[in-house]
């Protein structure tokens, strides 16, 4: 089961709005809030404020865009909830098998994205070893998929381990050639290494 995840990190200060768009339309959007459990927000195309996807006191939000008969896209946004506007394009790909459309994945996904998060708020507080713990048990579970792999690497950058980081980037753009972000990531480690 392959899932992409879209990690934003948005750190300006003014208020905004996000925007959600997917191909095809009518896709439903969940966001994980503080009780651990997703909540509807509406279908695409969406907009609304986006201090409203945030829990209060949280800088990190999971947000879960499903159709059935396609692959879920899951993006958490993670940085102060008032921030510049966002505009997603999000382009779902068909289900490959039943087990891969959103009507089975949903527990899957759930306990996925809820370690996601979690891994993404002790990156943020620095508790960057029991972040690499959550880690390590998604990479395990959910070997291919490419977020666990990003936010590893994350972490292994911000304590200037580049070959580490470096590594994990490359892992994250073989699972998903589509990440931009990775990919520019991979570039500029490589710069540091030179």
């Amino acid at each position: 089961m392959t899932k992409y995840f879209l990690i934003l990190l948005l750190l300006s200060c003014s208020s905004g709005v996000v925007k959600i768009n997917s191909s095809p339309v009518g896709a439903q959007i969940s966001v994980l809030k503080g009780d651990n459990e997703f909540t509807s927000i509406g279908v695409t195309p969406f907009e609304g404020e986006r201090s409203g996807l945030f829990s209060s006191g949280s800088s990190t939000s999971m947000i879960i865009v499903s159709k059935e008969g396609f692959q879920s896209k899951e993006i958490v946004f993670t940085g102060p909830a008032s921030v510049q506007n966002s505009d997603l394009n999000l382009t779902l790909a068909k289900a490959t098998d039943s087990k891969s459309s959103s009507s089975s994945a949903p527990v899957d996904i759930e306990r996925y994205s809820k370690l996601i998060l979690k891994s993404s708020r002790l990156i943020h507080s620095k508790k960057f070893e029991e972040a690499q713990v959550v880690l390590d048990q998604l990479i395990i579970n959910y070997p291919m998929t490419s977020a666990p792999y990003d936010l590893k690497a994350n972490v292994y950058y911000l304590q200037h381990n580049y070959p580490k980081a470096l590594e994990n980037y490359q892992k994250s753009v073989s699972i998903n050639p589509e990440n931009r972000e990775s990919s520019m990531m991979v570039e500029k480690v490589k710069t540091i290494l030179k």
